[in-house]
């Protein structure tokens, strides 16, 4: 595992990416979801069990099970507000007023609102990359500190944080349900995976979509994409 993983030790960390060229290629336009299902219509409809994962497509979902392995590749603290959806309010960085304001309304039952790091993801079994939005308080307190831990740390972004570079580390992500007195949810659950990824991207286009998937928190980069 060391050895397949070992070429994603120089990626650009999230709070150190700089500029990096990004042409044409098979880097999709937009990264699609991971996300944990415990209620609402998707499984009320069938279309996914209660406590596995799954990948939502339109009106369909791919499950994908009560556990699966990703390597996470890079986080940005993210903030979502839905209430409208003729204008939907996405922000990225804590620093943001928006943020502060969406995470303080995220308490409020149903107000569209919430917030948390969101990841990219190389999912094994499909060997895409999916955006993994850690949004609930559960998912938070799970993932947010722990699946830092595995991101991958180059050697200058080391040596500004103060630490040891590190290559990517894969995860696993299972499941666990939690019952209180008036309420009951499923719960991801992440440690350390010993699976192997042999679907595993060539190193150009993992640096290209680690730069996309950046790109969202700076305006300035997504313009020039779009133009």
């Amino acid at each position: 595992m060391s050895n397949q993983l070992s070429v994603f030790g120089q990626l650009p960390f999230s709070p150190a990416a700089t500029s990096i060229a990004a042409p044409a290629s098979e880097v999709p336009s937009y990264f699609p979801r991971i996300q944990l299902y415990s209620k609402g219509a998707a499984i009320d409809q069938g279309l996914i069990r209660p406590g596995h994962y799954g990948i939502p497509d339109g009106s369909s979902v791919t499950d994908i099970g009560p556990s699966i392995d990703i390597i996470p590749l890079a986080v940005l603290d993210k903030a979502l507000d839905v209430s409208n959806r003729d204008k939907i309010v996405t922000v990225f960085g804590r620093d943001n007023p928006e943020y502060s304001r969406i995470k303080s309304e995220s308490e409020i039952a149903d107000s569209g609102c919430m917030y948390g790091p969101v990841f990219l993801v190389l999912e094994r079994t499909t060997g895409k990359f999916y955006e993994l939005f850690a949004n609930s308080k559960s998912a938070r307190r799970e993932l947010d500190e722990k699946l830092k831990n595995y991101l991958p740390v180059n050697d200058t972004a080391a040596a500004q944080l103060g630490i040891e570079p590190r290559n990517a580390a894969p995860a696993n992500l299972s499941v666990k349900f939690v019952k209180k007195a008036r309420y009951s949810w499923h719960a991801p659950v992440a440690c350390p995976s010993n699976a192997s990824f042999t679907k595993i991207p060539d190193l150009k286009m993992v640096i290209e979509s680690i730069q996309q998937f950046l790109d969202q928190a700076n305006p300035q980069a997504a313009d020039a994409s779009d133009r």
